[in-house]
């Protein structure tokens, strides 16, 4: 592994390690300033000089390059010319880079500068093999005017400890990222939770840090508008190709029951409708109004329509969606 060697005296000798910011987004022309400078804030908080900030695009069609070159010069951006995805992305900006350390990040994302303090030393690079942290959601309504609720803890992570799931931000050693060949290319979402999923079947867990280590704008994953694009164009068939390919890993298995809740109760409806009384089909719809109660600024109507598209959208996919694998032919890109 190739390392800048700062300077040399007759004490010690002092390496310091590259990190490369590697940055992922497509229309983020709301958030990618505050994500990019929150970059640049955290390595001059934590005296960082030896890094690389990467921005790969995913055919924006909006102002987000721009304003990459009009405010951020020293940044690299890589527009992705052929396929593209997430995973695309991150695979890409990783071929490019040149640090030992890839810190992974969503364009929707700003990440806290006390978070890389705890986790990374100049003299010896990052202090696991892979690390995240605690994520706080901002979510907005499809037009962006505002916060319609906050949520301070995606993952609930109580104290520090080893998990196999993954979000859109984590920090990575380059030999161990490539170790494991990235991200699987043709998963247009849930590539997270494969790669994560991945790395955990071959006995590297992720570090979780009781600590924030960012800020997540993004419009609410139930709003209608969302769900029914991500059912038009296939997304939402992607979960069912993780269950398909890791349904006997007891990690996985553990999430499963935790973030598929909704789909779970439907099942039971339905048995419970079938086999004692039709009364007890109205178990999942009730379900569903209380978490929507939970829920601030949210229908009623749209949640329950939104969370039946997406079970249903499971159902389908896990019997009838076998996406075509991507050829590495296919992925091209050009340095703007």
């Amino acid at each position: 592994m190739d390392k800048k060697i700062i300077f040399e005296s007759t004490k010690n000798n002092f390496i310091e390690e590259k990190i490369s910011f590697i940055v992922i987004g497509r229309n983020q022309k709301n958030t990618i300033y505050n994500c990019l400078n929150s970059i640049f804030r955290t390595c001059k908080f934590n005296l960082i000089t030896n890094y690389e900030i990467i921005y790969v695009d995913s055919n924006s069609s909006d102002s987000t390059i721009q304003i990459i070159k009009e405010n951020f010069p020293s940044v690299k951006i890589a527009k992705l010319t052929g396929k593209f995805n997430a995973a695309i992305g991150r695979n890409t900006g990783a071929k490019i880079s040149t640090g030992n350390t890839l810190f992974f990040i969503d364009g929707d994302m700003e990440i806290n500068r006390h978070f890389l303090k705890k986790v990374y030393s100049k003299s010896i690079g990052l202090k696991k093999n892979v690390i995240s942290g605690k994520v706080q959601d901002y979510f907005y309504d499809n037009s962006w005017n505002g916060v319609i609720r906050i949520s301070n803890d995606r993952f609930g992570i109580k104290k520090n400890s080893y998990q196999s799931f993954l979000g859109g931000i984590f920090i990575i050693k380059r030999e161990v990222f490539f170790k494991f060949r990235g991200f699987t290319n043709y998963l247009k979402e849930n590539e997270d939770k494969d790669f994560a999923l991945k790395l955990s079947s071959n006995g590297e867990f992720i570090y979780y840090l009781n600590l924030h280590i960012a800020k997540h704008h993004t419009i609410d994953y139930n709003d209608f508008s969302r769900v029914i694009n991500r059912f038009i164009n296939g997304n939402m068939f992607f979960p069912s190709i993780i269950f398909r390919k890791y349904f006997t890993n007891i990690n996985y298995l553990k999430s499963f029951f935790k973030l598929y809740k909704s789909f779970i109760i439907l099942i039971l409806s339905i048995v419970l409708g079938i086999k004692i009384s039709f009364i007890l089909f109205f178990i999942y719809p009730i379900f569903i109004i209380i978490k929507a109660f939970t829920k601030p600024n949210t229908s009623i109507l749209e949640e329950l329509l939104g969370t039946f598209l997406l079970n249903i959208s499971f159902v389908i996919g896990l019997f009838f969606f076998y996406p075509k694998k991507i050829d590495d032919t296919n992925i091209t890109y050009e340095l703007l």
